[in-house]
């Protein structure tokens, strides 16, 4: 899951890419790494996410600080948060 300030994700989702020997670490491990790029995600679209809605859409307002602006807003979305701790 990526939430950085640069959109697109700038990396490769390649872990291969990252190994001496890529060859060799395309052998064990999956490629690419599935990506949640949470910066070219509307709202609408991250709340289709289910039980892992709240925590990506907080972390997306958490890249542009502005967590209480966004609570405030959505006070249902935060009610809900609390009911599944």
């Amino acid at each position: 899951m990526y939430s950085g300030k640069r959109i697109p994700y700038p990396y490769s989702v390649n872990l291969c890419d990252y190994f001496e020997d890529p060859l060799l670490a395309s052998a064990v491990l999956p490629t690419p790494l599935p990506l949640i790029d949470l910066g070219q995600m509307r709202e609408e679209e991250i709340r289709r996410h289910g039980t892992a809605d709240i925590m990506e859409l907080l972390l997306k307002q958490g890249r542009e600080r502005t967590f209480l602006t966004w609570i405030k807003e959505h006070p249902a979305l935060v009610v809900r948060m609390m009911d599944t701790l």
